[in-house]
């Protein structure tokens, strides 16, 4: 498509069937003016990157033949997918030769497209979405899989049924290897948040105080809030 800029106006240029040469196709077009009008013309495409993007001219007191040429190159797109299927994920695609990040979310269907970008570009992916661990698929360069985060929440008793503040819990574990060393609060409990899913190791620690049990080995699911 090509827009016509001049005088406050904007106009759509139709480009008719392309003429084939060497294996070239090539669209002509031609646009009314006023002599000696400035013009702007850009040129767009949703798969194609256009050099120069647009162009100024000012118009002579005659025709002008080729006085605007576009040259149109096809462009990369990178595409993934988010497994399960998750909305509202945050990719972006970063690279030097761009002189800023390129980010989109992904639709229903967990799917993303970005582009058009230069073929020969190097570039890496990431996905982030609050709540949710995301980790790269082998393999498949741009897409993710996606596990919703969990939570555990340490409580802490004394033999008469008091709280406990002020408890040191080491929390350990998970697919992450996940470590901390966290005190409960005034209210004897202590939640550790935002932790992917597996196996975790809870251990208490309080001077002059001995607990039963000594540790606990606890299986955390996928989004789940253990106890």
């Amino acid at each position: 498509q090509l827009l016509v800029h001049s005088q406050g106006e904007t106009k759509t240029v139709v480009l008719g069937s392309p003429e084939e040469q060497d294996g070239l196709f090539y669209y002509r077009f031609g646009h009314q003016a006023a002599p000696h009008e400035e013009l702007a013309i850009e040129a767009r495409a949703a798969r194609f990157l256009l050099s120069p993007p647009s162009l100024h001219l000012l118009v002579a007191d005659d025709c002008q033949l080729d006085a605007v040429v576009f040259t149109a190159t096809k462009g990369l797109f990178v595409s993934g997918q988010v497994t399960p299927a998750l909305a509202g994920v945050r990719v972006v695609l970063q690279a030097g030769a761009l002189p800023k990040p390129v980010e989109v979310e992904t639709d229903a269907g967990g799917k993303y497209s970005l582009g058009p970008f230069p073929r020969d570009l190097k570039y890496s992916v990431t996905a982030e979405r609050l709540g949710y661990v995301l980790a790269p698929v082998a393999g498949k360069v741009g897409s993710f899989t996606a596990k919703k985060l969990a939570s555990v929440v340490v409580r802490l008793t004394d033999e008469q049924g008091a709280v406990l503040p002020g408890v040191l819990v080491s929390l350990s574990g998970g697919e992450s290897n996940y470590r901390t060393n966290e005190q409960t609060g005034p209210n004897g409990s202590i939640s550790f948040l935002g932790l992917s899913p597996g196996e975790y190791y809870v251990k208490p620690v309080l001077k002059e105080f001995e607990f039963e049990p000594k540790s606990k080995l606890i299986t955390v699911k996928e989004g789940a809030e253990e106890v």
